[in-house]
């Protein structure tokens, strides 16, 4: 995670942001606040905190998400900021506004984005769903960019279908049809759910075609879960093809929970294409949470992959992380994050250090989210 001003960075750290945001909106029926500090080992990048608050006050909850990074002088700096705001608008409607700030060159804080969401539940067990997205226009005023309508239907008690549609603004500017999902789950014995989500697009003729079909099943049995599921995309010949087969299992054991991911691809690391067109093991997660001796949260995640330089060698380790929570006499939470990557002579080192705090009555879990760390030579802030 690295909080430099550099729009690929930059986004990485904003999506941590978001993530938290999300965890503390929809884990906690309290007040708290925390501070987590994001550590570059090389001391290459500029060390950033995220300061967060999460409150709720007359059936109203607000989370607020502050990125900071160091100035010239050492003094902290207000990078970006997330407002979310959740209110119950009547028995069966919520909404839910986020607004993103980021500090233009004068330091000053400005809008960058508003999105809003209104959820309204159906007494047959459906649901209406409204999304829109807006950003500041040329004159300084709020211009709607995106708007996603989703309508979900209890088709019958085993059989629930939910359509979608994204817009986006056309040649002229209006709002116009870009993406279409469709999504049909059924449950068709106890246990065994099946589900086919297909998303299509418009062609340059304005007809819309299906460019990729996503279809499986999930499974429970006792305290095991398993999903698989088989993706196809459109191919260069314009037919539908297999493209990803992918197996996760998680399951629970003495207090033990596990998560097995495999992914299959006829692509490495889903950008190139394989030499040889078939389906192969790509990628591989383990991610494991316990309660360690002392009653600390210890959640462990190891990816190995495979490599673009040696696709026949198989997997690879790339990525350890351990993420330790401990909460101490007074009720605080302290968490340490420690990320492993591969170095450029292919061992394993630890190139970040993530600390964070939290004090009031939020939860002990903490999850958070980054893409893969990438160890050799970061850049510079």
């Amino acid at each position: 995670m690295r909080a430099v001003r550099n729009g690929f960075f930059a986004g990485a750290v904003l999506t941590l942001v978001l993530a938290l945001g999300a965890w503390a909106q929809s884990g906690s029926d309290q007040s708290w606040d925390s501070s987590t500090n994001l550590q570059d080992q090389t001391g290459a990048v500029n060390p950033t905190r995220i300061q967060q608050s999460h409150k709720e006050e007359d059936g109203k909850t607000v989370d607020v998400q502050t990125l900071e990074t160091k100035g010239i002088n050492g003094e902290n700096q207000v990078y970006g900021q997330t407002e979310t705001e959740t209110v119950k608008v009547d028995a069966n409607t919520t909404r839910t506004t986020t607004r993103h700030y980021v500090t233009n060159s004068d330091g000053e804080k400005i809008i960058n984005s508003v999105t809003v969401e209104e959820k309204h539940e159906l007494s047959d067990g459906g649901e209406h769903v409204v999304r829109t997205v807006s950003s500041p226009d040329a004159n300084g005023g709020m211009q709607v960019t995106q708007r996603e309508i989703q309508e979900t239907d209890q088709t019958s008690p085993d059989v629930r279908t939910t359509n979608a549609t994204v817009f986006l603004p056309g040649a002229d500017g209006a709002l116009a049809p870009s993406t279409r999902t469709h999504e049909v789950e059924k449950q068709v014995q106890p246990g065994v759910t099946e589900y086919t989500k297909s998303v299509s697009l418009q062609d340059g003729n304005g007809n819309w075609q299906i460019n990729e079909v996503r279809q499986g099943t999930i499974e429970k049995a006792g305290e095991t879960e398993t999903k698989k599921e088989n993706v196809s995309r459109l191919n260069a010949d314009g037919r539908m093809a297999l493209a990803e087969h992918t197996v996760t299992t998680e399951t629970k054991n003495n207090g033990e929970q596990r998560k097995d991911v495999q992914k299959f691809s006829t692509s490495i690391g889903g950008t190139t294409a394989d030499p040889d067109g078939q389906m192969h093991l790509d990628s591989q997660t383990t991610t494991v949470m316990r309660t360690g001796p002392g009653g600390e949260q210890v959640k462990e995640e190891r990816v190995e992959q495979r490599s673009t330089a040696a696709p026949d060698e198989g997997l690879r380790p790339s990525q350890h992380v351990i993420d330790i929570t401990r909460t101490d006499l007074n009720g605080a939470q302290q968490q340490r994050q420690t990320i492993e990557s591969v170095d450029p002579n292919g061992g394993m080192g630890v190139v970040w250090v993530d600390t964070r705090k939290t004090t009031g009555n939020g939860p002990v879990v903490v999850d958070t989210k980054k893409p893969a760390a990438k160890p050799a030579n970061p850049p510079a802030h």
